[in-house]
């Protein structure tokens, strides 16, 4: 259960930076900078449909800053519930880490007995790149990762939702959309077999509305979303040893 926090019923900061935020993410990220970066690279080499590393890092950099400047006036109300709360909000984020990782290790067995496969394609794709460029992956998992998609699912999305529909329908909505994007690019391919993985990815995003949730800032959130992915580039890494 996730304990209704009152603090979080004031008016959005922003509603138009909201709208932009979560455009920059879903147009962007999902579909824009990617074909500008491809074309970057055919412009530059020749090659077709690959982004050059350092064209990647830029994409990465912009997803950053564009989602940072845009979320200023969200990130000031979260500064304000922070303010003096620092340590009690990074207790909580290590705290809600461990009902976090027993779900998942309930959740994953029962997705590898249905797809009969060890690892979603997400995962997969993601140890592939990590092989061939481990600093890019660190860089996208523990920097770009927490912070864009936090203030996007959660500060954009599900404060929206949250004042203007049903408390739980924002609930449902910000974890399931954070869960369906992790697969979205498996599906566009015919693998729906990973689509039970959305099960799995909707799980974070539950524990990361409940971080956000009932500390009224963004950054138990953001912490708590980089510890989870942590400790994946971590296993990815001693694996890969």
């Amino acid at each position: 259960m996730i304990r209704r926090n009152p603090a979080m019923d004031a008016p959005l900061p922003s509603k138009k930076n909201a709208i932009l935020l979560i455009v920059h993410y879903f147009f962007g990220y999902m579909f824009l900078y990617p074909q500008l970066g491809i074309y970057m690279t055919f412009l530059i080499s020749g090659q077709q449909g690959v982004i050059y590393t350092e064209i990647a890092y830029g994409i990465y950099a912009w997803m950053i800053l564009g989602s940072l400047l845009l979320a200023k006036p969200y990130l000031k109300d979260s500064m304000m519930a922070s303010r003096g709360n620092f340590f009690k909000h990074v207790f909580k984020a290590i705290k809600l880490y461990f009902p976090l990782y027993l779900s998942l290790l309930v959740i994953t067995p029962v997705i590898q007995f249905i797809t009969k496969s060890e690892t979603s394609q997400n995962q997969l794709v993601i140890e592939e790149a990590f092989g061939q460029s481990p600093l890019l992956i660190a860089i996208t998992a523990l920097i770009m990762a927490p912070i864009v998609e936090e203030i996007v699912f959660r500060d954009a999305l599900y404060r929206s939702l949250r004042n203007r529909r049903s408390y739980w329908f924002a609930i449902a909505i910000s974890s399931l959309s954070f869960g369906f994007v992790h697969v979205l690019q498996s599906l566009l391919t015919g693998n729906y077999q990973d689509l039970y993985s959305i099960i799995l990815y909707s799980a974070m995003g539950f524990f990361f509305v409940k971080a956000y949730e009932e500390t009224g800032s963004i950054f138990p959130a953001i912490f708590l979303h980089l510890i989870v992915n942590s400790v994946g580039v971590l296993v990815i890494y001693l694996v890969a040893r």
